[in-house]
């Protein structure tokens, strides 16, 4: 069925993807093939396909774009992130205005959103 086929195209993206990286050279594996530039890496690797595809997982997305570096990058950014909110706010689910207090230009007091939906 549908998702069935919707899920192979996925999983067939993500592994093209990942052999483009892999058949990369040393500067490609390391600093990647640009940002936004997977579709035409993918393209350029398999000789067919479309130039404006997308990879489907976002690491190997950033693995393929940005490279070990970028990948290594990308996830000490979001480690360091989710250890943040974590700390900040008690290992317990807040929302984003919450969690992100906005800080005022003209001076460094916290001023709170309050959104209710």
């Amino acid at each position: 069925g549908y998702v069935a086929e919707s899920t192979n195209v996925r999983t067939g993206l993500s592994k093209i993807a990942f052999d483009t990286w892999k058949n990369g050279n040393i500067r490609e594996k390391i600093l990647g093939f640009g940002l936004g530039s997977s579709g035409v890496a993918m393209e350029k690797f398999t000789k067919n396909g479309d130039t404006k595809e997308i990879v489907q997982n976002e690491f190997i997305e950033k693995l393929l774009e940005l490279g070990v570096f970028g990948l290594a990058l990308f996830l000490l950014v979001l480690i360091g992130f989710t250890q943040e909110v974590l700390r900040s706010k008690g290992a317990r689910f807040c929302r984003a205005w919450d969690c992100f207090p906005l800080r005022s230009k003209r001076n460094s007091r916290v001023f709170n959103l309050d959104f209710h939906l």
